[in-house]
């Protein structure tokens, strides 16, 4: 019962951070891209990946590899939803009208692989 509550609660709560990300995602395609705002992300990110060198956070090859995977998959389709426009020397992404319906896809993907996999549907 206290496991299920913990499940539903970081559901909620990822949602909520996801949500509110891609409503900035959008307002923030109305500026224009630089360096600083391509580079800067990645970088603090995979700083998030010296926290695998603690013995405790360490998880299965396999587990890495699918979540490259994964991460490949839903980056293509980032990509592929997402235009740039070059006016007077500004970049800008220029999201289709699918940009929007993509990311709230996603995001059902991550919540519904969570569930099944965090609940232990799935038995490897």
């Amino acid at each position: 019962m206290v496991f299920m509550f913990w499940v539903i609660a970081s559901t909620v709560v990822a949602a909520f951070m996801a949500t509110t990300m891609i409503f900035i995602r959008l307002k923030a395609a109305r500026k224009p891209a630089t360096v600083k705002k391509i580079i800067i992300p990645p970088l603090m990110m995979s700083t998030g990946a010296f926290m695998f060198l603690i013995p405790e956070f360490r998880v299965p090859w396999q587990q890495v590899m699918e979540a490259v995977g994964v991460g490949i998959l839903f980056s293509v389709l980032l990509i592929k939803t997402s235009k740039f426009e070059i006016k007077q020397n500004d970049v800008y992404l220029i999201p289709s009208k699918a940009f929007a319906f993509v990311l709230f896809g996603l995001l059902a993907a991550r919540i519904l692989l969570k569930l099944v996999i965090g609940a232990g549907l799935l038995s490897l």
